[in-house]
């Protein structure tokens, strides 16, 4: 049988292990360049722009950085009887850019928001990359309308979380001027 010196030892190095482990994870969560490789990555285009909406969702979501999604345009192609009037889609379109957040979320927040979409019957999700600046983000994911309608035109509350994004993310003043153009349901 070891000696209690020899257990007292070994319970000391058990514990330095687990404090190093501690340690070690503590800087990776804590490291922003870290979270990438564990987090879901997911560009937000339309209400989910806002934060605190984004924050009911998604507690364990929080905001990555901005960037567009190139290739597509934003329309309005789904009505939501929630919103009042048309909601946010990207539509395929070589030259355009939609701008967005990239959150970074948990595979439980990626859940609830398939749900909060109605995923996969209303929209579906895809994978695609996102410009973010000097960089590209690979591997997001991004939500488009399943079935599409014509223009379907937002409620002016709708479309003011979009504005405000513009603002708040500093997204060019180009995109803003596109959404100050866009009709805006009446009544």
């Amino acid at each position: 049988m070891p000696s209690r010196r020899w257990r007292r030892l070994r319970r000391v190095q058990a514990w330095k292990v687990v404090y190093t482990c501690v340690l070690l994870y503590a800087t990776k969560v804590s490291s922003l360049e870290a979270w990438p490789n564990w987090m879901i990555h997911y560009f937000a285009y339309g209400s989910n722009l806002s934060r605190s909406q984004m924050q009911d969702r998604c507690p364990g979501s929080r905001i990555s950085r901005s960037g567009c999604l190139e290739g597509y345009r934003i329309d309005f192609t789904r009505f939501s009887s929630g919103w009042s009037g048309g909601v946010a889609d990207v539509v395929k379109s070589e030259g355009a850019e939609v701008w967005g957040v990239v959150y970074e979320i948990t595979d439980s927040d990626l859940k609830k928001l398939d749900k909060y979409e109605g995923y996969p019957h209303v929209y579906t999700r895809f994978q695609t990359t996102i410009r973010t600046g000097d960089a590209e983000k690979e591997g997001v994911w991004t939500y488009t309308v399943r079935e599409k309608a014509g223009f379907i035109p937002p409620n002016q509350n709708y479309l003011g979380i979009l504005k405000n994004a513009c603002v708040e993310y500093k997204f060019p003043d180009s995109y803003w001027q596109l959404l100050n153009k866009v009709e805006v349901a009446v009544g």
